[in-house]
């Protein structure tokens, strides 16, 4: 997770992999260049809190990941456990999911954006 109380900018790029949540209304959480990555914003409707994380694959299949956001599986649950940290109750957030394109116009068998869509909204 991306440390945000040393932070001296508003701007926070959230990376591949990664995730960040802030209670702030100075912070300006930014993922560029999806693709067929996930960009997952939870906001909570009471205004409290807001996090972002950037997801680039739906499943780890057994694999550890150094970046906590890198799967979905593993990313949902900790963005919301981020803002847990920050007094958000879970059943008080809003989703909002971007990004998931298919790369290249002929269907490669893979659909890594379709499947990040996917794997996000169940683990939601």
């Amino acid at each position: 997770m991306t440390d945000l109380s040393t932070a001296t900018v508003t701007d926070v790029v959230v990376r591949m992999g990664e995730l960040a949540a802030s209670a702030s209304a100075d912070d300006v959480l930014v993922c560029v260049g999806l693709g067929s990555c996930i960009g997952l914003a939870l906001v909570c409707r009471y205004g409290r809190a807001c996090g972002l994380a950037h997801i680039v694959l739906p499943e780890s299949n057994g694999r550890e990941a150094e970046r906590p956001a890198k799967y979905a599986e593993h990313g949902v649950p900790a963005l919301v456990a981020a803002l847990g940290a920050l007094g958000v109750r879970p059943d008080s957030l809003d989703a909002v999911l971007v990004g998931g394109a298919q790369m290249f116009s002929m269907s490669t068998g893979m659909e890594i954006g379709a499947r990040n869509e996917d794997a996000v909204r169940a683990a939601l």
